[in-house]
């Protein structure tokens, strides 16, 4: 896995932290002014509306059946999700991955935007609205991250369309931007599919000119 990727996986878990404090702790500023129904109200407001009970009865493995049924659940595509998460905050997104959150079903979306500040910004995998966009913490690979992000001609959405059509159509659970590939440096982006085939497909799109380096079937490859 790249810096890049590495990185935001770490401040995802921070920045993830960080709200739960945010929704639950109640804070000053909450505990002041709002009730006790307006406050569950506003971290309601902030909820996918996809609760992950929507997925039915997910078995802890294989990994390929809660990716298959987490995609069957999602109303909004990656290429929804993307478009939005630009439009909140203008410039290239690295990454973006449906995942579970607080009960709920999210893609939550990788955008540096024009002042080089990363940003992770979560949208409703039901209904295609943006639940919560936040600053990530600047590390120092964040200045060769976001060299990295301008380099990759190819945008998301494009190498999504790329890696779909490779395998024979399917949905997206997960696209990111990464700079190894094959022990070298190679800028790519790594999409997985699950395929109408019933099987997880990853896909190596080059983000440079847009063509399929590799795909591979299986969730661990």
């Amino acid at each position: 896995m790249s810096d890049i990727r590495r990185n935001h996986r770490r401040l995802r878990l921070a920045t993830g932290l960080i709200g739960a404090v945010a929704l639950f702790g109640g804070g000053v500023a909450f505990g002041s002014y709002l009730a006790e129904d307006d406050r569950k109200s506003a971290e309601a407001a902030r909820l996918s509306s996809v609760r992950t009970h929507d997925l039915g009865e997910i078995t802890v493995t294989p990994q390929q059946e809660q990716a298959a049924r987490a995609s069957l659940a999602s109303r909004v595509g990656v290429d929804e999700a993307t478009r939005t998460a630009v439009a909140a905050v203008p410039g290239p997104a690295t990454a973006a991955e449906l995942r579970t959150e607080q009960g709920g079903l999210v893609w939550e979306v990788e955008v540096l935007d024009g002042d080089d500040v990363w940003h992770a910004v979560t949208v409703d995998a039901g209904t295609g609205r943006v639940l919560r966009s936040r600053a990530d913490f600047q590390d120092d690979d964040a200045a060769a991250n976001a060299r990295a992000a301008k380099a990759a001609l190819v945008p998301l959405p494009d190498a999504v369309d790329v890696a779909v059509a490779a395998v024979g159509g399917g949905a997206v659970t997960s696209a990111e931007l990464d700079a190894e590939f094959r022990d070298g440096v190679r800028l790519h982006w790594k999409v997985e599919v699950q395929g109408v085939d019933a099987r997880q497909h990853d896909v190596f799109v080059d983000a440079v000119v847009g063509r399929v380096l590799d795909s591979r079937v299986g969730a661990d490859t």
